[in-house]
């Protein structure tokens, strides 16, 4: 009961802090002062602050609170609370690009072409900067006639396969039923810490909307940031994509939620009504508009 009632706390500030940050200041001195937001302040208040790092931390939202510019100007307190921890995953991100940058340099050296999904990929692409976003692994989608070659360069770069049921040597039936039933494979470095890579041949195995890797790297968007050069999926396949992984994990984590909301915000409402033609992306704008209010997507505007 206390989780949730933090994570509804925390769901109302996200509401609050989208809808406001883009007023103006002498708007945003008349919302500081309004009855919403000092109720929103009290029930803040009122959580103990272990509680509200667990629950932002446990769907992803140390980044997004910290950078807000409506918190960090006009709830200063919060910001500063944030500050430790967003400080701390930033650090941990820095040393994280490197690994992206060696491994990302293999696969061109071994000219295996790839694509950046999640994490940086999408970070930059939602907001144009890569900072103390929570990602646990590394993914990468390949072509599938491109895995077996993957591993074997991965392997000579000391990474390990994590799945029990693969094995050292493997035959062409073997190959294709692995990759008929599964659409990932995960691999883990030790240095220090573990650093965990998982590569897609298929970006799921239950939705036929989601785009191949062929049509996908032939539309893919070349990114450049600091050391860093990959291929992203599109704004279209993005989107697309964000709207599968939410459907995933049956729409549980609220940063991904705001990835759609970030990637909506690209399109108009027309190219939105397209999108939602699709099922399962009309739910994930529906779960997003939950979290944000935003009515740039609600659903009774693009049907």
């Amino acid at each position: 009961m206390k989780n949730d009632l933090t994570l509804n706390i925390i769901k109302e500030l996200i509401i609050f802090a989208i809808k406001n940050e883009k007023l103006s200041n002498s708007n945003s001195q008349l919302i500081i002062g309004s009855d919403e937001f000092l109720k929103l302040a009290k029930k803040i208040k009122a959580v103990s602050k272990k509680e509200l790092f667990r629950t932002a931390y446990r769907h992803k939202l140390i980044e997004f609170i910290f950078e807000n510019n409506f918190i960090k100007f006009y709830m200063k307190e919060i910001h500063e609370d944030f500050r430790l921890m967003y400080e701390k995953l930033f650090l941990i991100n820095l040393k994280k690009q490197i690994f992206v940058r060696d491994l990302l340099e293999i696969f061109q050296k071994n000219e295996v072409n790839s694509i950046l999904l999640k994490g940086i990929a999408i970070s930059l692409q939602t907001k144009g900067s890569y900072t103390s976003r929570i990602s646990g692994d590394l993914d990468l989608f390949i072509k599938k006639e491109d895995l077996m070659k993957s591993l074997q360069i991965m392997r000579e770069s000391d990474y390990i396969i994590k799945h029990n049921y693969f094995p050292n040597k493997i035959n062409k039936f073997f190959k294709n039923f692995f990759t008929f039933i599964f659409y990932e494979i995960s691999l883990e470095k030790k240095f220090n810490d573990f650093f965990y890579v998982d590569l897609h041949w298929n970006l799921t195995n239950y939705n036929s909307n989601l785009t191949n890797f062929k049509d996908a790297y032939r539309a893919s968007t070349l990114v450049e940031y600091h050391n860093l050069k990959f291929h992203s999926l599109n704004n279209y396949d993005s989107l697309r994509y964000a709207c599968a992984h939410a459907a995933k994990d049956k729409w549980f984590c609220v940063s991904n939620l705001l990835d759609i909301h970030f990637l909506a915000m690209k399109f108009n409402k027309e190219e939105l009504k397209k999108f939602a033609k699709d099922k399962e992306v009309r739910i994930s704008l529906f779960a997003t508009y939950l979290i944000t209010k935003e009515e740039h997507y609600e659903l009774s505007e693009l049907i």
